[in-house]
């Protein structure tokens, strides 16, 4: 898909990647991105080359992975270094994020505003539930076997989605963003529309009024589930 993204596009993108040969590619197409920074004891850690705001914004070189150095033109990536810290959440402990991107001017694109692009990520798991759960009325299914036809299903799917979208972003209509409307309440909308033959002219208006209340701050740090046992655990031992 790599070739299909254009470039005026601006990815924002998960930990999972934050690989050199991916942002070598996308640096490459100039396809602006920013990405979580992997944190760990083995993973690649970029160098800092200069401080723009001290503890919170730098211009960093992601290196050049082992496995890839005998490659020839595998080259250093020079990328900004991005600090930041999710909101208070009542009852779950804050974990420092760092973010890595190519929009290295610091004037043009302020360190703020681009962790707040980044919380926007989460608006991508809204959009999966709202394809399994508000769109198809909690069921996925495809009546097809064929692999072809299912394909098919799919992209009627995301076809019908997309539509939807696209005339709450029509109601939108610069206002506010398209993604504070509620999707539920407009796809009811459409859907009675559809049925009643109700004019365009008076559906937008109707659809830009529902507007979701602010979502508060979201964070939620992996965990892993611990295993259940088949034997019951004994009670400790009074001293």
């Amino acid at each position: 898909m790599l070739d299909q993204i254009p470039t005026q596009t601006l990815l924002v993108m998960d930990r999972g990647f934050c690989a050199y040969k991916w942002l070598e590619s996308l640096s490459k197409r100039k396809i602006p991105f920013v990405v979580r920074l992997k944190t760990g004891k083995n993973t690649v850690k970029p160098k800092t080359r200069q401080v723009l705001v001290r503890g919170k914004d730098t211009l960093v070189v992601f290196p050049v992975p082992n496995s890839l150095r005998p490659r020839a033109g595998a080259e250093p990536l020079p990328l900004r270094k991005i600090k930041w810290i999710p909101p208070r959440v009542k009852g779950r402990r804050r974990k420092v994020v760092y973010l890595l991107t190519n929009l290295t001017d610091a004037e043009l694109y302020p360190w703020r505003e681009i962790a707040k692009l980044y919380q926007l990520r989460w608006e991508a798991e809204f959009t999966f539930r709202e394809l399994k759960c508000s769109l198809t009325n909690r069921k996925v299914e495809f009546r097809s076997k064929r692999p072809a036809r299912v394909l098919q299903e799919a992209y009627a799917m995301l076809t019908a989605y997309n539509a939807i979208r696209m005339r709450m972003a029509e109601a939108a209509a610069g206002d506010r963003p398209p993604i504070d409307l509620s999707f539920t309440d407009c796809l009811h909308a459409i859907r009675g529309a559809y049925r009643t033959g109700e004019p365009l002219s008076r559906l937008l208006p109707r659809l830009a009024s529902y507007v979701l209340p602010k979502r508060g701050p979201r964070w939620y740090p992996r965990a892993v589930k611990s295993r259940a046992r088949p034997f019951p655990t004994k009670p400790a031992r009074a001293a």
